[in-house]
């Protein structure tokens, strides 16, 4: 609610094994995230991509786009 990053996980899309520049257009790739539970209340998961040289920008403004909310 106040906006503060209280789990995070930062990885390459399937790790070191298959890099993005591999990806042919219009790929799926299944990626896990484990993250540590906070306490209890509602939380915003939000996602953001990287490129060399920090967050992408996200169309309309931001780096991130948010997935909903999720309770814990």
């Amino acid at each position: 609610a106040q906006g503060q990053t209280v789990a995070q996980s930062d990885h390459r899309p399937g790790g070191d094994l298959y890099p993005t520049s591999l990806w042919p257009a219009g790929e799926t790739l299944r990626d896990e995230h484990r993250l540590a539970v906070p306490p209890p209340g509602v939380y915003e998961l939000r996602v953001g991509m990287y490129h060399a040289g920090g967050r992408l920008k996200v169309v309309g403004g931001g780096d991130s786009v948010s997935l909903g909310n999720i309770r814990f």
